[in-house]
């Protein structure tokens, strides 16, 4: 449970994955609600999510939002993946 001095320490790249593409779908979905509510809230942040994935316009309505939510959550989760892979090769190389 605790670190020890000289052990290398890996990360569950399967949980990490997970718990980024909720934080990142999670942010697109609450500053697109935000938008839809609020129609000047963070038109810059959903200005730069929509050109990035297409079918997201949540200026225009709930089923834009949710189709970016669900980009942002495929992309976070591909994303952790890479990163939590990377990291443990990163920290598995012996010195």
């Amino acid at each position: 449970m605790f670190y020890n001095i000289g052990e290398t320490m890996k990360i569950n790249v399967k949980a990490f994955a997970i718990t980024l593409g909720i934080l990142w779908a999670g942010m697109v979905f609450s500053t697109g609600l935000l938008n839809l509510i609020w129609n000047s809230y963070a038109v810059e942040f959903v200005t730069l999510v929509k050109s990035i994935y297409p079918g997201y316009k949540a200026m225009r309505g709930f089923l834009g939002l949710i189709t970016g939510t669900i980009y942002a959550l495929t992309e976070g989760v591909f994303l952790g993946l890479i990163f939590g892979w990377l990291y443990n090769k990163i920290v598995g190389t012996p010195k």
